[in-house]
C-alpha cells in the first residue's frame, strides 16, 4: 500500500517531480525507507530518478510517461474497491464532515 501513496505522490506532482526528501518528510517516514519504496518502483518501471537541477545532491522522483494510464487505471480500480467495501454504509456528508473533524485536528498538533 505504500508503494501506492508514494506513487500517487509522485503522479500529483506533474512532470516536475518530487524530491525523495519531500517524499519522506510529507508521508512522515524515514529517508531509508522511501528509498526502498522507490527503488522497487524503479525496478516496476513506474518510476525514475533524476538530479534536481536546483541542487545536485538532491535526487527527484518522476512517474515514467509510459506508464501515466496503467496508474490512473489502478487509481480509479482503488477507488471504486474503497467505495464497495469500506465506504459502502458511510454516506459523502458522513465522509465530509469526518475529514473537517481531522484536519481540526491537525491544526491543533501543529
Amino acid at each position: 500500500m505504500m508503494q501506492w501513496y508514494v506513487l500517487g505522490y509522485v503522479y500529483d506532482a506533474g512532470t516536475d517531480g518530487v524530491r525523495t526528501t519531500s517524499l519522506a518528510r510529507d508521508l512522515d517516514t524515514t529517508q531509508a525507507f522511501i528509498t526502498n519504496i522507490v527503488n522497487a518502483l524503479e525496478a516496476k518501471g513506474f518510476v525514475s530518478r533524476s538530479i534536481d537541477p536546483s541542487d545536485s545532491r538532491a535526487k527527484k522522483v518522476v512517474i515514467n510517461q509510459s506508464k501515466t494510464e496503467q496508474v490512473l487505471q489502478i487509481e480509479q480500480e482503488l477507488r471504486q474497491q474503497m467505495r464497495t467495501q469500506l465506504y459502502s454504509n458511510i454516506s459523502r456528508e458522513d465522509l465530509v464532515t469526518y475529514m473537517r473533524v481531522t484536519e481540526k485536528f491537525s491544526e491543533k498538533a501543529d
